[in-house]
C-alpha cells in the first residue's frame, strides 16, 4: 500500500495560459455584478424621475391653480371690503384648494403682495414701491418647502438621497375694469365737485329708491379723477393707465380707489342710415308728446317748465348743441334708460344740464364735454369726454343696461402674469 493511499488528490491550480482564463473568469463576474447594481441605480433614479417628477408636477400644478383662485377671490374683494376683505377672501379661497392631497395653507401677510399693474410696460409695482393708496392688482405667491415644513415627499428620490422637493407658484391678477361697470365715464377726464353723488339701482326691479338703492355707482376715465367738495361715490373711482383719483374736502368713495388695469375704448357716434330730422328743436313751456322712433336733432335747447313726453322707444341723434335747465320734465316710455338712447355726434362738442331736470336715459358722447349743475339727475349712465358735475345733482346707474364701448362685460379680474 502506498504512503498516500489515504489523502484526496487535489486538482493543482491551473498554471500556464490556464491562470490568464481563470482571472479573466473571475474579473468578468465581478464587473458583471457591478454594472447590474448601476444598472439597478439608474433604474430607480428613472424610476424617481418618472413617479417623483410626475408627482412635484402635479403639485406645482395644482399650486398654480390655487394662485389663480386665491388672486382673483382677493380682487374681486377689493371693492368692497379693501385689503383686509381681499386677504380674508383668498385666504379662505386656498382653504378650499388641495396640494398633494393637503388643504393649501395661505399666510396674507407674506403669501400675498397688493399693487398695480401697468398694461403697458406690463410690470407690477407693489404698493410700498409705487405709493399708489389702493391697489388695482394682488400677487400671489405659494410654495410647499421644507423651509415651511412641507415639502413634497419623494417615494423612489429617497434611494439616490432625495426624500423630498420644493415647489413654487406665483399669480398675479389685476381688477381690470370694463365699459359696462360705471355710471359715469369721462373718456379724457372727470371733476366732481359740490355734493353730487353717485349709486345704482336696476331698473328691471322697477323705478330708482334712496332708500334701496346699490353701490354700483362707479366712475371710470382714461385720464385723471378730482372729486372735491363733499361729493360722496357710492362705488369705485377708476382713474386711467398711469393715472390717479384726487379726493379732497369731505368727499368720499366708498370703493376702489386705483387706476384700470386696461385702457377703455370708445368709437365715435355715426349716423344711422335711416331716421326722422327734427331739425332744431327749442321749448321752454308747454307739453309734447313725440312718438318712439330714430330721431336726428340739429340741437336741442329744453328751458322753464317744457314737458316732453316719449310715447315709445327711442334713439335720437345731437348734431350741434345740447341744452337743458329750469324745470323741464322728460318721461321716457316705461320709465326705462334703455328706451332713450341719445347719440351725440363729433360735430357736437359741449353739452350742458342745470337747474332741477331729471334724466332718464342712456347718453353716449365720446366726443362731447358735458358739464352738469344744479341738482340736475342722471338715471341710467353718461359717457362723455370728459364730466363736469357740479351742484347736487345725483347720478344713478342702471345695473340692467348693457355694456358700451369696445368691452362686452361688466367689471373684470383677469390674471394677467
Amino acid at each position: 500500500m502506498g504512503g498516500d493511499s489515504g489523502l484526496k488528490r487535489l486538482r493543482p491550480r491551473p498554471d500556464g495560459p490556464e491562470v490568464d482564463t481563470y482571472i479573466q473568469s473571475r474579473r468578468r463576474r465581478g464587473v458583471a455584478l457591478i454594472t447590474v447594481l448601476v444598472m439597478l441605480t439608474a433604474l430607480m433614479g428613472v424610476a424617481s424621475l418618472a413617479v417623483d417628477l410626475g408627482r412635484a408636477q402635479l403639485a406645482k400644478s395644482e399650486l398654480k391653480s390655487t394662485a389663480d383662485a386665491a388672486g382673483r377671490a382677493a380682487c374681486n374683494a377689493l371693492s368692497s371690503g379693501g385689503i383686509t376683505g381681499a386677504k380674508a377672501a383668498a385666504v379662505a379661497m386656498a382653504a378650499s384648494n388641495t396640494c398633494d392631497g393637503q388643504a393649501v395653507v395661505l399666510n396674507p401677510n407674506t403669501d400675498l403682495t397688493f399693487g398695480t399693474w401697468d398694461p403697458t410696460t406690463r410690470k407690477f409695482t407693489s404698493l410700498a414701491v409705487s405709493g399708489q393708496a389702493s391697489p388695482n392688482a394682488v400677487k400671489v405667491t405659494l410654495g410647499r418647502t421644507a423651509a415651511g415644513g412641507n415639502p413634497i415627499p419623494l417615494m423612489f428620490g429617497k434611494v439616490i438621497g432625495m426624500g423630498a422637493c420644493d415647489v413654487h407658484a406665483s399669480s398675479t391678477t389685476c381688477v381690470v375694469g370694463n365699459t359696462g361697470a360705471y355710471s359715469i365715464i369721462g373718456i379724457k377726464g372727470i371733476t366732481i365737485s359740490g355734493s353730487g353723488s353717485t349709486d345704482s339701482y336696476n331698473s328691471k326691479n322697477g323705478a330708482y329708491s334712496a332708500a334701496t338703492a346699490g353701490h354700483k355707482g362707479s366712475i371710470a376715465s382714461n385720464g385723471n379723477i378730482s372729486i372735491g367738495g363733499s361729493a360722496d361715490i357710492d362705488g369705485d373711482s377708476r382713474a386711467g393707465v398711469g393715472m390717479s383719483t384726487t379726493v379732497s374736502g369731505s368727499a368720499t368713495v366708498t370703493g376702489l380707489k386705483a387706476p384700470l388695469g386696461a385702457v377703455l375704448k370708445f368709437p365715435s357716434v355715426t349716423l344711422p342710415s335711416s331716421y326722422t330730422d327734427l331739425g332744431d328743436v327749442v321749448q321752454s313751456s308747454g307739453t309734447v308728446h313725440i312718438p318712439g322712433g330714430v330721431y336726428l336733432f340739429h340741437s336741442i335747447t329744453l328751458s322753464g317748465s317744457a314737458h316732453i313726453v316719449w310715447d315709445g322707444p327711442v334713439v335720437f341723434y345731437v348734431r350741434d348743441s345740447y341744452s337743458v335747465s329750469g324745470n323741464v320734465i322728460i318721461d321716457t316710455y316705461q320709465n326705462l334708460p334703455a328706451n332713450r338712447i341719445m347719440n351725440f355726434l363729433p360735430t357736437c362738442t359741449t353739452a350742458t344740464w342745470s337747474g332741477s331736470h331729471s334724466c332718464i336715459g342712456e347718453l353716449y358722447a365720446p366726443d362731447t364735454d358735458f358739464k352738469i349743475s344744479g341738482s340736475a339727475e342722471l338715471f341710467g349712465r353718461i359717457t362723455a369726454e370728459t364730466i363736469t358735475l357740479t351742484g347736487n345733482g345725483g347720478l344713478h346707474y342702471d345695473e340692467a343696461l348693457a355694456p358700451i364701448g369696445t368691452s362686452s362685460s361688466a367689471q373684470s379680474v383677469s390674471r394677467v402674469e
